[in-house]
């Protein structure tokens, strides 16, 4: 692209939208895995046994009691910056294998992460706005 286009574009694109658009895909993406219970590569995750008890008298599963963590899920970032986090105290041990099974084995809980599948998502994303922005 031409410098002169360049400018052109950088006047009409506020990378701060881009940013957030592309934090809210992400964002999305993560909570429709936690509600299927899968960690970022499609994995499930292995099943709580508060969870089993809880989907045996029709409720919720696995890190889905009161749906706390869930909803704490969120974007934060400064400016150039975005992340999707949770201030859940809890949410560090689930994600890194701080718990075990009866066997010893550390479970992790995955549910913060990106995939190849979210990246291009973005990346589509981004092309098409672009692709609408410079009318080419």
């Amino acid at each position: 692209i031409a410098a002169s286009r360049m400018a052109e574009l950088r006047a009409k694109v506020d990378m701060e939208d881009l940013l957030d658009e592309s934090a809210a895909i992400l964002l999305n993406n993560i909570r429709t895995r936690y509600l299927q219970e899968l960690d970022p590569d499609g994995k499930p995750w292995v099943p709580s046994a508060a969870g089993i008890m809880r989907r045996s008298k029709g409720g919720s599963g696995t890190l889905y009691d009161t749906g706390t963590l869930f909803h704490s899920i969120h974007i934060e970032g400064d400016i150039g910056v975005r992340r999707i986090t949770t201030n859940v105290p809890y949410a560090y041990r689930l994600q890194s294998g701080y718990f075990c099974d009866k066997d010893g084995n550390d479970i992790k809980w995955i549910f913060l992460g990106a995939n190849v599948a979210d990246q291009k998502a973005v990346q589509n994303h981004l092309q098409q706005t672009i692709h609408e922005m410079v009318g080419t």
